[in-house]
């Protein structure tokens, strides 16, 4: 197949699947289409490609920069953003391997959010895709393209992968260059790739990392009681439960029950830094206060609360953030990994999470459910993969994390978890 043939494929899944799914908020067939030329035309002169990538469709979260399309953040203060000028340092890292771009996805307004209310589920279109990176995850799922980029500031990545059944990874904070993207919290984000399964993650991180896809053997996989884990939906419950009994059985492999931080404890202290640090980028970029009256009222209200953030508060927010960093990091000196769920629950119904008339409070139900398990690995430096294991009795996805100590090692103990999805 030449690099036309696989980019016309994905253009014409693109046109079937998108009224329905609207995973995309920009599609550039145009210069898909003249990239595509061009690279067939460099392995007609004998080019040999150096990366697995090349000729590879990829699709790009609208927070992060594409040279040639615009950046709008789901927001309205960037609905009339011309075309960017540069790529953002990761879409020129993939883009110098070969990858075509073939547009942007939807994301929740500015990043901050659980629902990315334009995108549909691609399992059940009444239900929510996740969030932010929900176009991301739905444009994999939906099989419009072979990978996509997110971020990740509280579970971005990780929640929507999950909820529409593909693999992502969370890379530890600061391990990507985040130049050309446009932040949430500069002191939590994190830049990471989504893909159908974790072969292919670990090919576009390697290619976003400049490593090797390097296996790392894992041999103690830690996993929590049901007791720490806490409330879980029955689905979720159930497939972990099988994932234990599996992990039992593994021959190489043994399995330790650890000890972490209740879920709880994390929320909402890990808020009051990360809305003060949002708060503080949207300012100094002249966002707000001066555009206020084109946020949502839901992050209007984030950020005009966390402008009354003193001092003090968040000095005692960062002290329990540390007591509680080290207890979770605690865990990794009897385990190489940790094995839970990524969300407690499969994908929520869009009329019970998506509407921004509903009252502040339960949306922010959701969203505290939804990052439960996901955002308390933010704020410590640790590296998490999500990955599919089966799904509830409405067909709808289950995701499972591995987090470690580094993306190598979360990659391999989601290899791992996945090659055990067919066998519970």
């Amino acid at each position: 197949m030449t690099v036309t043939e696989l980019v016309e494929t994905s253009l014409d899944r693109c046109a079937l699947i998108e009224r329905h799914v609207h995973a995309f908020a920009h599609i550039d067939t145009a210069r898909a289409r003249a990239r595509a030329a061009e690279l067939d035309a460099m392995l007609d002169a004998g080019y040999q490609p150096r990366s697995p990538l090349f000729g590879i469709p990829l699709a790009v979260k609208d927070v992060i920069d594409v040279a040639g399309m615009p950046t709008r953040a789901g927001s309205r203060l960037f609905s009339g953003a011309p075309e960017a000028d540069h790529d953002a340092t990761v879409v020129a890292t993939l883009r110098a391997a070969g990858a075509v771009l073939i547009g942007k996805t939807h994301t929740h307004e500015m990043a901050m959010g659980t629902v990315t209310p334009t995108t549909r589920n691609p399992h059940d279109l009444t239900r929510i895709a996740g969030g932010s990176s929900g176009g991301s995850a739905a444009a994999v799922a939906a099989g419009e393209v072979l990978g996509a980029l997110g971020t990740d500031t509280g579970g971005s990545i990780r929640i929507p992968a999950a909820l529409c059944g593909v693999a992502g990874l969370k890379p530890r904070t600061h391990s990507v260059d985040m130049a050309g993207q446009i932040p949430l919290s500069p002191i939590a984000d994190s830049c990471g790739p989504l893909a159908a399964n974790v072969r292919d993650l670990s090919v576009l991180w390697s290619a976003m990392s400049g490593r090797p896809a390097t296996a790392v053997d894992v041999h103690r996989l830690g996993v929590l009681s049901p007791a720490d884990l806490g409330d879980v939906e029955s689905a979720v419950g159930i497939a972990y439960e099988q994932l234990g009994e599996s992990l039992a059985r593994h021959s190489r492999v043994s399995s330790v029950t650890v000890q972490v931080p209740a879920f709880d404890e994390w929320y909402p202290v890990r808020l009051v830094p990360l809305f003060a640090d949002a708060y503080q980028a949207h300012r100094a970029a002249g966002w707000y206060p001066a555009g206020r009256g084109l946020y949502s009222r839901g992050l209007r209200a984030v950020l005009d609360a966390a402008a009354k953030h003193t001092a003090a508060d968040l000095l005692a927010a960062w002290k329990t953030l540390t007591r509680l960093t080290e207890r979770l990091l605690a865990a990794f000196s009897v385990c190489d990994a940790l094995v839970l769920p990524t969300v407690p629950t499969t994908a929520p119904l869009r009329t019970a999470v998506a509407d921004d008339s509903r009252p502040r409070s339960e949306l922010t139900g959701a969203s505290r459910q939804l990052t439960r398990f996901c955002a308390p690995v933010n704020w410590s430096p640790l590296a998490a993969v999500t990955v599919p294991f089966g799904t509830d009795d409405r067909g709808l996805p289950v995701g499972m994390q591995c987090v470690a100590l580094d993306e190598e090692r979360a990659l391999s103990a989601a290899r791992l978890v996945e090659g055990l999805a067919g066998t519970s």
